[in-house]
């Protein structure tokens, strides 16, 4: 979250500074986060509206109960670390095309000690500091042949 605060310097975010700060790629999943947050549906959004738009998906009554599955999800091998595969291949699910170079950038954000693999609790960490990524994860979220994939991403899982 630090990082998008930072491009408010002008007071507004646009698509592009928005992908940027959370290290996504234009695709229907990131559009559809970001129309989330751009109520006014202007093609930018204020720190407020990311603010607000944040403090709702946490307050959600399944928010931490979405983290902690994703993160089970995650952890394939069950030894309570996620690995930069791993986080990949869960990433892969709700955006198939993600490169390794891509994957790398967006595991950074969730080691957030640097030392090569996520613990729940940094995990954990990582999403109440940035809720919005939990979209990421809806595919492990939302049963397969559920009514609930066709209707909006953040609506369903929190």
């Amino acid at each position: 979250m630090f990082q998008i605060t930072l491009s408010f310097h002008s007071g507004h975010v646009k698509f592009n500074d928005f992908l940027r700060a959370f290290r996504l790629r234009t695709c229907t999943l990131s559009e559809e986060l970001f129309g989330f947050l751009d109520a006014e549906k202007n093609g930018s959004i204020t720190f407020k509206q990311f603010l607000y738009g944040s403090a709702h998906v946490i307050k959600q009554p399944l928010f931490q109960q979405s983290c902690e599955l994703a993160f089970a999800q995650c952890d394939t091998s069950g030894c309570n670390q996620i690995s930069e595969q791993e986080l990949g291949d869960t990433i892969r699910l709700a955006i198939p095309d993600y490169d390794e170079d891509e994957i790398h950038e967006l595991f950074s954000i969730f080691d957030m000690g640097g030392g090569g693999s996520v613990s729940k609790d940094n995990f954990l960490s990582c999403l109440r500091l940035n809720p919005l990524l939990i979209a990421l994860f809806k595919p492990c979220l939302v049963p397969r042949g559920s009514s609930q994939v066709d209707q909006g991403i953040l609506e369903e899982i929190v």
